[in-house]
């Protein structure tokens, strides 16, 4: 795994962990669609419980992964000087950073 001091302070996504949670929801929307281009009227109708909590979940999916990748991207980042940071501030790279945003004070031992 990624060591604790590399994790981005402010739990912002990487682009490989982004890359993934896309190629992920691609497929299970690919499958959905796939599903009702098949099935056509009758994915609707008549009531098929499993049907609509496949297209509630990949449609609830899709929007909490773009509303985090929009979250992720406007959070702006900066430090004592007013200067913008990387989309990933770690505790490594960014000690006062990651200290003022957790609340915590930089130790120095």
């Amino acid at each position: 795994g990624i060591p604790s001091d590399e994790v981005d302070c402010f739990a912002r996504d990487t682009v490989a962990a982004v890359a993934i949670v896309f190629f992920v929801l691609a497929v299970f929307t690919l499958e959905l669609g796939a599903n009702m281009a098949a099935t056509g009227k009758r994915f609707f109708v008549p009531f098929i419980f499993w049907n609509y909590m496949d297209l509630m979940v990949v449609s609830i999916s899709l929007g909490v992964a773009f509303y985090k990748i929009y979250y992720d991207q406007t959070t702006v980042v900066e430090d004592a000087d007013g200067n913008h940071l990387p989309p990933i501030v770690s505790l490594k790279n960014n000690p006062e950073v990651c200290n003022a945003a957790s609340g915590t004070e930089a130790s120095n031992n």
